[in-house]
């Protein structure tokens, strides 16, 4: 299992999109906020299992229908990004 590494950019995300959903619906944010942390933790075990990303050397895993996290494989996995699919991106 793949040590897992953050970026700043990719923690502001979720932490912006939990709290954008939470005010909406608490529950739905607490749902979302498990599904993020379990697509995290199988991508540290499995972590080629993704598409190739838009970006080189980036893998991306769709966590729902409107958001996707990008990631990258070193020596650990780096989350780069986790962007609603309405951004434009890259």
């Amino acid at each position: 299992m793949l040590l897992i590494e953050w970026s700043k950019e990719a923690a502001a995300d979720v932490a912006g999109i939990i709290e954008y959903v939470a005010e909406r619906n608490p529950k739905a944010a607490n749902e979302l906020e498990q599904r993020i942390a379990d697509c995290v933790e199988r991508l540290a075990a499995w972590p080629m299992m993704c598409r190739p990303g838009r970006i080189a050397g980036t893998r991306e895993y769709v966590i729902t229908s409107s958001y996707v996290l990008v990631y990258r494989v070193t020596e650990r996995l780096d989350i780069l990004r986790v962007i609603h699919t309405s951004r434009e991106y890259p």
